[in-house]
């Protein structure tokens, strides 16, 4: 996967499904290119993430951590001591890439490396003291943000595009398990 971000990874995942659903669509005669380009599906995503994405940013820019950072700090805190194949099939953060992300989370004192006692070719990331108290102190924060943006839209509307992205996300694994 070319980017790391998740503004890469849902438009990646946005052009896909827009493969997928201009293949099956109905379309005019000139095809989805005919639309306008503003409205085409990655760019709306683009737009979206462009209102989205900033003000989590501010938050994250405030403890000096950025959004990938952020991604990795989430799902140890859901799960902590999880191994890196884990943590990068959830945070969509290519393994490579993932490696520099823990390198500087543990410069900082946030995380540490532990080798498995079952295996010691697996290497596990776990929180530290600081790695912990940080959620206390971002949550807050993200919390406000989730609730000013839930604020633009209906409770409907929100189920319904959450119901509309789970089936954009559906569609592209549908389709790489019959292509294989």
């Amino acid at each position: 996967m070319a980017g790391t971000s998740l503004q890469s990874c849902i438009i990646l995942a946005a052009t896909i499904a827009a493969e997928n659903i201009a293949r099956t669509m109905n379309t005019h005669q000139d095809g989805p290119l005919s639309r306008d380009f503003e409205r085409s599906i990655p760019m709306m995503f683009y737009q979206a993430l462009d209102v989205v994405l900033p003000r989590f940013r501010e938050i994250f820019a405030q403890f000096d951590i950025t959004q990938p950072q952020w991604r990795v700090l989430r799902v140890l805190w859901d799960e902590d001591g999880q191994n890196l194949t884990s943590i990068a099939d959830r945070t969509l953060i290519v393994p490579t890439v993932l490696v520099g992300i823990v390198d500087r989370l543990e410069r900082d004192g946030r995380v540490e490396r532990r080798r498995s006692k079952e295996d010691r070719r697996r290497v596990h990331v776990f929180l530290t003291e600081s790695g912990h108290a940080l959620r206390s102190d971002v949550a807050p924060l993200v919390d406000e943000a989730y609730v000013q943006l839930q604020a633009v839209l209906s409770a409907q509307e929100w189920r319904d595009l959450y119901s509309a992205i789970d089936k954009l996300i559906e569609s592209d694994a549908a389709a790489k398990a019959s292509s294989t």
